[in-house]
């Protein structure tokens, strides 16, 4: 999913960062950045902090590609790996057989199905798996539930990008008048 957003203004503004002696190149870099940074922290990882237990792995799932001398737009990537069951901070089970349950997890409309069963008569109740790679039936691994892309796409709107556009037309905004002070 690409979502453009677009500054109003920057022509007047170049020229009188010209006439100061400044570029609008960094200025603009730096909009676009910070705009990325402020938007993952309040508009994806907080609103999503209260399903998981680990946030670092929470913040590092949204990673951000910046804008610098080959791009001059920022993004933020969402990780498609399912998140293991551990990091989520509620999770339960519905049982199906005597040594199977389903997986659900917390989700922002209610509760998602993991991929992975729990064994409901074992004494350990862990959220396993057995396909994948390298899982086995003799070697189950940890159960994966839906991806932080899956949230991603969940949460962004018309009402998202439009709160994105108004952060940063405030972010140029602070970072011209930066800019002419130092100048």
């Amino acid at each position: 999913m690409q979502v453009n957003v677009s500054l109003v203004g920057v022509e007047q503004v170049q020229k009188h960062l010209e006439s100061v002696g400044r570029s609008i190149d960094p200025v603009m870099k730096k909009t676009v950045n910070r705009t990325a940074v402020g938007t993952r922290q309040l508009k994806y990882v907080k609103p999503l902090q209260r399903l998981f237990v680990d946030r670092k792995a929470l913040r590092r799932g949204f990673s951000i590609r910046r804008a610098g001398k080959r791009s001059s737009a920022a993004r933020i990537i969402p990780s498609s790996a399912g998140v293991p069951i551990p990091s989520w901070a509620g999770w339960n089970y519905s049982v199906v057989a005597p040594t199977r349950a389903r997986i659900f997890v917390r989700s922002l409309q209610g509760r998602k199905l993991a991929a992975g069963f729990v064994n409901p008569a074992s004494a350990r109740k862990l959220a396993l798996r057995t396909r994948g790679a390298r899982a086995s039936a003799t070697q189950p691994r940890t159960a994966l539930g839906p991806s932080l892309a899956y949230f991603f796409r969940q949460m962004t709107n018309d009402q998202l990008i439009r709160w994105v556009n108004a952060y940063l037309q405030q972010e140029f905004r602070k970072q011209i008048e930066a800019e002419v002070k130092s100048a």
